[in-house]
């Protein structure tokens, strides 16, 4: 079976260069390995700065080709960026299935739009920050990853524009996470109580939770951007510890003694997953984060009005503490490392073949 995977994204839209992209090591990257090392033909495609053709040769992984594509422009959002380019070759390349990660991506749009619909070609969702976009439907497969996504993509309600996706399209996929990178640091010196990491950009993450905290505790954030000046002034007792390489992030995780997720709003975020491969019992808002993702096992849910005593009680429960970061690494370790996706894998290529058998019937 051919399977071409497709940024919807494109690659600079988190900051990185096309170089600095082509070295990373995640569940992007390690999906198209596995498919290769089941046996597939695989590529993967992305919208990049420079255009590229290479192949992914990842310790561990199957092979498989690498083809970046030039955007149409460089203006405006850059989620909504498409490529003629990558189309035009995706009319002369067909696939048996296209995997796009993310549902509203300006590239993955287009490519459905031009080349999948017309050709009625299968394609595959691994959903993003979004869940749902007017394709979703249509697809043979979306992989999900929390329940409350796979509740709404079920049934949508009252939402007259949105379809429901058939139960049987629907597959949970796990983050994926180095968990030989991102592991305890024995050891380590333990500077600050909590420690999360966050892009400082506006509308991103409040952090107001975290500045309360820090009146009570030694509190890190790990990360930069445009409204870094004015938070380090409203929070001057927060330790901002800027932005560092994905590499260097499990030794500053090591050096806290939990981690916190200050949004109220935002989709799962993988360093909830590094964070407890760390060792790091969570922290997170219930309105953000529902129990299937962090279980109280392995982690404390807080409340809008009480977080800062729910928050200050755990800190100062050693022993539930460190309890809790023992269940945290163990459930890291058995659900979450690089090849937690093989079972997703094998569940689209049953999908392939059984809408063939079904075409062919």
């Amino acid at each position: 079976m051919r399977i071409v995977f497709v940024q919807t994204y494109p690659v600079y839209h988190d900051g990185w260069t096309t170089e600095e992209w082509l070295r990373l090591e995640n569940r992007d990257r390690w999906m198209p390995g596995l498919a290769a090392l089941m046996g597939h033909e695989v590529e993967l495609w992305a919208v990049a700065e420079n255009a590229y053709t290479g192949r992914s040769a990842l310790p561990g992984f199957g092979g498989y080709m690498i083809r970046l594509f030039r955007p149409d422009r460089r203006d405006g959002r850059t989620k909504r960026h498409t490529s003629r380019d990558l189309c035009a070759y995706a009319a002369g390349a067909p696939a048996d299935v296209y995997v796009l990660k993310g549902t509203d991506g300006g590239v993955g749009l287009q490519l459905i739009a031009d080349v999948l619909r017309p050709r009625k070609a299968p394609f595959a969702f691994v959903i993003g920050g979004k869940y749902y976009a007017p394709p979703t439907a249509d697809a043979c497969a979306v992989f999900y990853e929390t329940e409350r996504q796979r509740r709404a993509l079920e049934s949508p309600g009252l939402r007259l524009w949105r379809r429901a996706v058939a139960p049987e399209a629907l597959f949970r996929l796990p983050k994926s996470i180095d968990t030989d990178v991102f592991r305890p640091r024995e050891g380590a010196e333990v500077r600050w109580d909590l420690i999360t990491v966050s892009r400082l950009i506006p509308r991103h993450k409040p952090l107001g939770a975290l500045g309360a905290l820090s009146e009570h505790a030694r509190v890190a954030v790990l990360g930069s951007g445009p409204m870094e000046a004015a938070l380090r002034a409203r929070y001057p007792r927060i330790a901002w510890l800027g932005r560092a390489p994905n590499r260097e992030v499990p030794a500053a995780l090591g050096q806290a003694r939990a981690f916190m997720h200050a949004g109220l709003s935002d989709y799962y975020p993988r360093v909830l997953v590094e964070a407890a491969a760390c060792g790091l019992p969570c922290i997170a808002f219930r309105e953000a984060i529902d129990e299937d993702v962090l279980p109280p096992e392995v982690g404390l849910r807080v409340s809008r009005r009480g977080y800062l005593a729910e928050t200050l009680a755990l800190l100062a429960d050693e022993a539930r503490l460190a309890q809790m970061g023992r269940a945290a690494r163990a459930r890291a370790v058995a659900a979450f490392g690089p090849t937690s996706t093989q079972p997703a894998l094998a569940f689209l290529a049953a999908r392939v073949a059984q809408l063939r058998g079904a075409a062919a019937a």
